[in-house]
This record gives structure tokens, C-alpha cells and sequence, in this order.
């Protein structure tokens, strides 16, 4: 691991420690190995799991009071880079200083390791990465220019990033991070089950890049707006909301909100509310035993029969097959 060291007005060294509180042990990532640092400032949690041809980090930074964490190492690194949980300020000497999002993506380079991140006191931060080799991504190189020019500066110890622009993971990009924090069966079988998942992470990120040509000149403001429909769609998934309305609750036209939330998440509007109201309902199918009809109603489908066919095309059964086989 990275030696980290703390900027902080009390000036704190970072102790690293081998065991992890009961009461902190939600926090995880399933059939890995945990680090934890205390201090003034809060609690750090790190997971760290070791695949084939790639490793997972977890982390997780609980903070009591605005922070600033150094982090150095001699060694490449080569990573996936996803603030998970909010909105953090992080730089990278040889890299162009971020504030990132949550739940945007970045896959960077760096010859070695020295970086700084700040964090905001009272307040979680969750971060998943991936560290790669480059043999690993070489396959799909071939599929996504971006990648391919990325590895060349790689090829010859360049920092790079991969797109120095903003990109924010779609919903099936989620699911696939959630389904490694949440994994539950056999340990040995661990590093299997995450290597199809990173593979197929993979598939999708590389999939929504080799989309982008070259960068639309989206504003900020354009940008933040796009943000703020997405926000908007999953506050409430009971509350239906067109795009013309959408569009006019940011203040924006219908047309540039498409354009802008196309180029940040890979899909339109409509396909987006969508796919997040239809996965809730097939949350809320396995969780709960609400009846279908109040399920419908409470993701936005006030008709069963329209959210049942929807249900369908997206699973390739019908809502009443958990129903009747998967829950009971």
C-alpha cells in the first residue's frame, strides 16, 4: 500500500492498523484485506482485494473535521479511479488537478505517486478504484481510440488521463460495483467472479468512450444542469417527470439537457429514468412484499400492465416470475 501522510492543522502521522472496530465493519469489501487510520480528523477504512491482473481498492474516509491527505509511492500506477460516495477535490503532480463527482470515472497513469486529497470535516467519502496492467486493458484498446492513444503515453511512463474530461458511470456500471461489494459466496471462487465483473466493467466504460470524438463544448453550467436532472430522477422515482419538464425544472432547453446528459452518462434522459425506475422495481420485487400494483405506483408506473411489459423487455420475464419463484 501507498505510504500516506496527513496535512492537517494538528500535523498528524497516519498509523495504519490490521483490525477494523465491530462497529465499523459494514464498511467492506467481501474476501479482501483491511487497513484502518484513526486520528483527529476521523477514520480511514482501506480494502484492498488482489485479482488476476488487476487489484481493487475500497476505501472509505469518515471524516470529523476538513482534512488534506498526501499519498506517495515510488511505484506506476495504473487505475480505474470512482469517487463513489460525494464529491471530493484530489490532484496528482503530472496531472491536471480534479474535482471529482460522484460516481464519475477516470483512468489514469502516473510513473509514480504523489498526490493530495481534500476532504470536507462531517461528511463520508467512499472511493472504489481499480489498478490494472496494461496487458490487461490492451484488448480493448483495439475497440475505444481513446484507450489506445492512452496506453501509448503509458507505453512510455507519461502521466496521463485517459479522458480530462467528465464522464459519470451509467446505471448497468453500478450495478457491477455493487455486486463486488456485495458478493457472498465462496472466497475461493472470489477472484473468478470479479474478473468477469471487471471485464465486463470494462466492456462498458470503453463501450461509452469510444462514443465521445472529440470534446462538445458543454459549459459548466450545462454540465451541473444535466447533473441535477439525474438527481432529480432518482429523489423520487413515484414522481414522473417528462423531459420538456426535466429540461424546465434546471432551467434549461430540452434539446441542449439531451445533448449534455447523453455526452455525460451515455444515455438519453428517457432511457436513463427508465432503467433506474425499472431496477428499483426489481429491488423493491426481491426486498419487499409490497403487491405489484403499489409497486407500480410507487417507480412511477401508475399502470401494471405498461410496467410489467417494460419489466419484461429489460429482464426477459415478468415481474410476477420473482414473485412466484424467486421469493419463495
Amino acid at each position: 500500500m501507498n505510504e500516506f501522510r496527513i496535512i492537517s492543522p494538528a500535523n498528524e502521522d497516519i498509523e495504519l492498523l490490521n483490525t477494523i472496530p465491530q462497529n465499523l465493519q459494514h464498511y467492506r469489501l467481501p474476501c479482501s484485506h483491511s487497513l484502518m487510520a484513526s486520528g483527529s480528523f476521523g477514520n480511514m477504512l482501506f480494502h484492498h482485494f488482489k485479482g488476476d491482473g488487476f487489484d481493487i481498492w475500497y476505501s472509505n474516509y469518515l471524516m470529523k473535521q476538513s482534512s488534506k491527505f498526501m499519498g506517495c509511492s515510488v511505484n506506476a500506477v495504473l487505475e480505474l479511479h470512482i469517487p463513489f460516495v460525494n464529491d471530493f477535490e484530489t490532484s496528482w503532480e503530472g496531472l491536471k488537478n480534479n474535482s471529482f463527482k460522484s460516481q464519475q470515472f477516470e483512468i489514469s497513469y502516473t510513473p509514480y505517486v504523489h498526490t493530495m486529497a481534500a476532504f470536507r470535516g462531517g461528511e463520508e467519502y467512499h472511493t472504489f478504484d481499480i489498478h490494472f496492467t496494461k496487458e490487461l486493458l490492451q484488448p480493448y484498446a483495439a475497440y475505444c481510440p481513446k484507450l489506445s492513444l492512452f496506453l501509448e503515453k503509458v507505453e512510455k511512463r507519461k502521466p496521463a488521463n485517459m479522458l480530462d474530461m467528465v464522464q459519470f458511470l451509467g446505471l448497468d456500471m453500478i450495478r457491477l460495483i455493487n455486486d463486488m461489494l456485495n458478493y457472498k459466496y465462496r472466497e475461493e471462487l472470489a477472484g473468478l467472479y470479479c474478473k468477469n465483473l471487471v471485464n465486463e466493467l470494462l466492456v462498458l466504460l470503453t463501450s461509452q468512450v469510444a462514443l465521445i470524438t472529440d470534446e462538445p463544448a458543454f459549459s459548466l453550467a450545462e454540465q451541473h444542469q444535466a447533473i441535477e436532472v439525474k438527481k432529480i430522477i432518482l429523489s423520487d422515482f413515484e414522481l414522473y417527470h417528462t423531459v420538456e419538464q426535466l429540461a424546465r425544472m434546471a432551467g434549461t432547453s430540452e434539446c441542449k439537457l439531451q445533448m449534455t446528459f447523453k455526452h455525460l452518462f451515455g444515455t438519453t434522459v428517457s432511457k436513463f429514468s427508465r432503467k433506474a425506475r425499472l431496477e428499483e422495481g426489481y429491488r423493491l420485487l426481491t426486498d419487499t412484499n409490497y403487491p405489484l400494483r403499489v409497486i407500480c405506483e410507487m417507480v412511477g408506473y401508475p399502470d401494471p400492465a405498461n410496467f410489467s411489459v417494460a419489466f419484461r423487455k429489460q429482464y426477459g420475464y415478468w415481474p410476477g416470475y420473482i414473485q412466484k419463484k424467486i421469493k419463495r
